[in-house]
């Protein structure tokens, strides 16, 4: 069964019962028992307790409410300690429904790369929603100067006293993607010895934990930095 609206978890069967926790709209819940004709028992990963029977529906009855509470289950593990080190479980279409359509994207650039982001994610075991959201904050959304003359997303290889000389040039924003990917899942988010691609393993030389915050430590100087990122992943899974 499923919620059809965000309701609170009640107690005991009435309306002025003590409530145990929100369930938010589209969530799936397990039917225990008809306590009478206005409410019900269910449970609601593990934890029981009372909802008004009217609140309650399937799929039968609403189709679109599956789909609804993957999308409301997969937000519900966004939070700042989300690990870093693991696909999110997201498909190609929920990428290129997060990345398309942004105002911001000025020149396409991140509408145009969803697969890339994708396949990342995929790939390396990366979270491809962060990678995304570091490419987002140290771009400009694709209109820096380095973004735009030498397809560098990140700012890679970048110094502070010569930013646009010293960042790398790349042949397409694939490559660059693909090369930061690489260069965070060897270098930042997993500990040293970590089985990784290719049948390599972790370096972990940056390594602190496999977080945002974890990754700020010495990916950027910015003490800050972790805060804009994770902005911007709030931002793209609020568009599922």
């Amino acid at each position: 069964m499923y919620i059809t609206q965000e309701i609170s978890l009640q107690e005991n069967a009435k309306d002025d019962s003590e409530s145990i926790c929100t369930i938010l709209k589209s969530l799936d819940v397990t039917l225990e028992e008809l306590e009478n004709e206005d409410w019900c028992k269910i449970s609601y990963d593990g934890i029981q307790g009372f909802v008004k029977t009217k609140y309650l529906t399937s799929s039968k009855v609403t189709p679109g409410v599956v789909e609804a509470n993957r999308i409301q289950r997969i937000k519900l593990t966004v939070n700042e300690d989300m690990l870093l080190n693991q696909s999110t479980n997201l498909s190609l279409e929920d990428y290129k429904k997060m990345l398309s359509g942004n105002g911001s994207d000025k020149n396409h650039i991140f509408e145009e790369n969803a697969e890339v982001f994708y396949q990342m994610d995929k790939n390396y075991h990366i979270n491809g929603v962060f990678l995304a959201a570091i490419a987002i904050h140290e771009s400009g959304w694709g209109t820096s100067a380095i973004a735009q003359e030498k397809k560098n997303l990140f700012g890679f290889r970048a110094y502070d006293d010569s930013p646009f000389e010293s960042s790398a040039s790349f042949e397409n924003y694939a490559k660059g993607i693909e090369l930061v990917a690489r260069t965070l899942v060897k270098y930042y988010i997993n500990e040293e010895g970590t089985p990784i691609y290719e049948e390599e393993v972790a370096k972990g030389s940056y390594y602190h934990e496999p977080t945002v915050k974890g990754v700020n430590v010495r990916y950027a100087s910015d003490e800050n930095w972790h805060n804009k990122v994770y902005k911007y992943m709030q931002y793209l899974y609020n568009r599922l």
